[in-house]
């Protein structure tokens, strides 16, 4: 509880600093979804995010997000993010890129040992299509270094690179 209160605490301040767009957006990886995650197993499994913030006049954005991924063990991460957004001239389509920080924690939800949280980092691409005003798609790929991986699977690859299907809801002040 004390979490959810700190972040909403956050996300107001964030809202209060003087920016030209406030911004949510609901994602989905539907290669999981389809696919599932494993050689040996194709069980879809549900890989959801949530992402929230400001869009500066510079066309700067930073905010932070949360990513829920029922794997075994489960996936729970938690990013700050900044990107550099480009707009197409009749702002129609956006393209952005940027670098993350993240905090991964595994087997918090399941009956397994708990895997201890760790920092990692990454870099993220998007191209964002108006629906209306107001209402993106968006299409998201993110290259992640992810050493737990290792620990978890005997995975040697370090960077996975994932992507989703997300939609945005922007306010502009």
């Amino acid at each position: 509880m004390k979490r959810i209160i700190f972040l909403l605490i956050i996300l107001i301040t964030i809202k209060c600093i003087g920016q030209e767009t406030y911004f949510l957006s609901f994602g989905l990886d539907p290669k999981l979804a389809i696919k599932g995650a494993y050689e040996h197993d194709r069980t879809s499994v549900l890989d959801i995010s949530f992402k929230t913030g400001v869009r500066f006049q510079n066309n700067i954005e930073s905010g932070l997000g949360i990513e829920y991924a029922s794997l075994t063990p489960d996936y729970l991460s938690g990013n700050i993010f900044v990107n550099k957004v480009i707009p197409n001239r009749a702002e129609t389509i956006f393209y952005s890129f940027g670098v993350e920080l993240l905090l991964i924690s595994r087997g918090r939800f399941q009956n397994n040992e708990k895997i201890n949280p760790q920092f990692t980092f990454g870099t993220n691409t998007e191209v964002r299509i108006k629906i209306i005003e107001g209402l993106y798609v968006g299409l998201n790929l993110n290259l992640v270094h992810r050493k737990g991986l290792k620990i978890i699977y005997n995975d040697q690859v370090f960077f996975k690179l994932n992507g989703q299907i997300r939609l945005i809801v922007e306010t502009k002040r």
